[in-house]
């Protein structure tokens, strides 16, 4: 019996556990599939923000290229007449300002016109209340937008006429905006002093009074029955310091590319229409003999001397990402006689516009 017990407990086996050696083993594995895991984690990390912002690059450059293609095809559009016949005895004339309203900026009454932004000649971008980057162009446009409206009877529009009535007001005319009339003959323009009502049938004066007209009606201006009215617009681009976002995920502070226009009793209205619009170059195409109608050279802003010479439009931008620390390298730009030097991703987008004839 005594045997028996001996042998039987003698044949049982110790439990054992890890040993150091074991065990610092299995934590420098873990640490290794760890460390796997979370380089893993950062390189998606980066690949869907370099994806992100390369898409959003992409996406900011169709959109600046289609909406400055856009308004550039449509400058001097009046009709079938240019701006320059429009006539002279316009309660708005071309050559003219409206007292307390500078802001219009019709005097010339040329389908594009720039100025070189500074502080003490901030023009529309001053009236809007944006500041722009320092040399560069301030770009505008003016044009009959293309949706207008019709007379509401077929009699046409006598000389020294204070008001006409139009069809209808589906397109939301409102007090202090400024139209084109134009038929195939002559064109003027007027600023709206009431209030138009809603509905069909509807009145559209155009009275002298401050920030309105410099005088009642049209002056010897008679218009056909088949006048057309629309709005004229009065766009401008250039590039500021944003607004929106104001700065970027790092605290930078960058650029987008606003446009400006007349808002209603002349006061400008500036939006900032896309981000990350670091820089803008703006040549002009002229003709070389006078009369020509096709751009042979594309100067700068300052060798402009007639705004009536000019026939097509050359805008180049340069566009980055927003954010910094997108590119693991830093990178190294040079556009417009500045160098960029940062971890964003650039591009630059280059579109050319002949302008309508206006000349």
């Amino acid at each position: 019996m005594s045997q028996l017990f001996y042998t039987t407990f003698g044949g049982q086996r110790r439990q054992q556990g890890l040993s150091l050696i074991e065990v610092m083993v299995g934590m420098l594995i873990g640490l290794f599939i760890l460390g796997g895991m979370v380089t893993l984690f950062f390189g998606n990390q980066q690949t869907y923000r370099y994806n992100e912002e390369l898409s959003r690059l992409q996406e900011n450059s169709r959109f600046a290229t289609e909406i400055l293609q856009r308004h550039l095809r449509m400058a001097g559009h009046v009709g079938c007449l240019t701006l320059q016949e429009i006539n002279g005895g316009s309660p708005i004339s071309k050559g003219e300002s409206i007292v307390d309203s500078p802001q219009i900026q019709i005097e010339g009454m040329t389908a594009v016109q720039a100025f070189q932004y500074s502080a003490a000649s901030p023009g529309v971008v001053g009236d809007a209340g944006k500041t722009a980057v320092l040399g560069s162009d301030v770009v505008t446009l003016r044009y009959g937008q293309g949706a207008s409206t019709t007379l509401d009877t077929d009699t046409g529009v006598p000389t020294k006429t204070p008001s006409i009535v139009i069809r209808d007001n589906a397109l939301g005319f409102k007090q202090g905006e400024v139209i084109v009339m134009a038929d195939c003959k002559t064109a003027g323009l007027a600023r709206i002093s009431n209030t138009p009502a809603s509905g069909n049938s509807v009145a559209l004066e155009f009275k002298k009074a401050t920030n309105y007209n410099l005088k009642d009606g049209f002056d010897g201006i008679t218009f056909a029955s088949d006048l057309r009215i629309m709005r004229m617009a009065n766009v401008s681009f250039f590039i500021g310091p944003s607004t929106e976002r104001i700065t970027n995920r790092q605290g930078n502070a960058f650029n987008s590319l606003y446009l400006a226009s007349e808002g209603f009793n002349g006061r400008a209205v500036a939006d900032e229409i896309i981000e990350g619009v670091v820089d803008m170059v703006v040549e002009y195409g002229v003709p070389n003999a006078s009369g020509s109608d096709e751009a042979d050279a594309y100067k700068p802003l300052a060798s402009i001397t007639d705004w009536n010479d000019v026939r097509a439009v050359k805008v180049t931008l340069l566009l980055s990402s927003v954010d910094d620390k997108v590119v693991s390298d830093a990178q190294s730009v040079t556009f417009n006689g500045n160098t960029y030097t940062d971890h964003r991703m650039y591009t630059t987008v280059s579109t050319t516009v002949s302008l309508r004839r206006t000349f």
